[in-house]
């Protein structure tokens, strides 16, 4: 059985190296076949070798050209035509034999995440194999401390609130120091809320709604820390995307 996993997340979260550095451990560790594919049409270079890539079909710099669009609006109009392949697009993805699929989505979230591909997408994949989403936080996010953390995550809850992929919030970059305890501040509300107060000086109101969603439409687990430099947390990653599809019913 194959299994799609989809990673997510704001620009410069670290995506493409992340899914460089699982895709080895898979074939490493477990012998695992693994395909990756890159949908990001404005990429440069990739530490992997793709099965698939959309730049197969359009880049970023064309869009521009074609359309007469700066970088953002290029953005944009390379997502649509992405949706507007189809089955030419889908088809290629159905028919990847490999024990993990990984995909690899443009850096850009807020273009792709909250604009109608990145549902249409997620429904599609879904429907062709098993497939999870690794929603990543940047950990660079923690150097402003708890109140950069705290909105990251929030972004990673809307985003699959968007999507409506099953996954979960995984923390990359762990090999940088910074000045937040995940674990703490995860698993105690309290705690997580005194921070708030005490660093952004937001009101407690604030701070009570904010954790109050955050508990109830995040998955209970502890935090799932990875870092594609050092390899930090791959085993992690691996059985979180396990744990996923055992409770959404895909795998017995």
């Amino acid at each position: 059985m194959t299994v799609q996993i989809v990673f997510m997340g704001t620009a410069g979260s670290g995506k493409t190296s992340l899914v460089a550095a699982f895709s080895r451990w898979l074939s490493r560790e477990l012998g695992a076949t693994v395909a990756c594919v890159n949908l990001d049409p404005g990429c440069e270079r990739l530490p992997y070798q793709p099965s698939l890539d959309i730049r197969r079909w359009f880049t970023l710099r064309q869009v521009m050209e074609e359309e007469g669009l700066g970088p953002n609006g290029a953005l944009v109009g390379a997502v649509e035509r992405l949706l507007s392949l189809g089955e030419e697009l889908f088809g290629r993805l159905e028919g990847l034999e490999a024990d993990y699929v990984l995909l690899d989505t443009p850096g850009q979230a807020e273009v792709f995440l909250f604009r109608e591909a990145g549902f249409q997408l997620a429904s599609t994949l879904k429907r062709l194999k098993p497939t999870v989403g690794v929603y990543l936080v940047d950990l660079s996010l923690a150097r402003r401390g708890v109140v950069g953390l705290a909105a990251s995550l929030l972004l990673g809850l809307a985003s699959q609130l968007w999507v409506g992929l099953e996954g979960f919030l995984a923390f990359n970059k762990a090999d940088l120091k910074v000045d937040v305890n995940l674990e703490e501040i995860l698993l105690n509300p309290q705690a997580f809320k005194e921070r708030l107060l005490r660093e952004a000086g937001v009101s407690a109101d604030l701070s009570a709604s904010y954790l109050e969603v955050f508990s109830r439409f995040a998955r209970a687990q502890r935090p799932v820390k990875v870092s594609a430099l050092t390899g930090e947390g791959l085993k992690e990653l691996y059985d979180a995307v396990h744990e996923t599809l055992c409770e959404c019913g895909d795998l017995t």
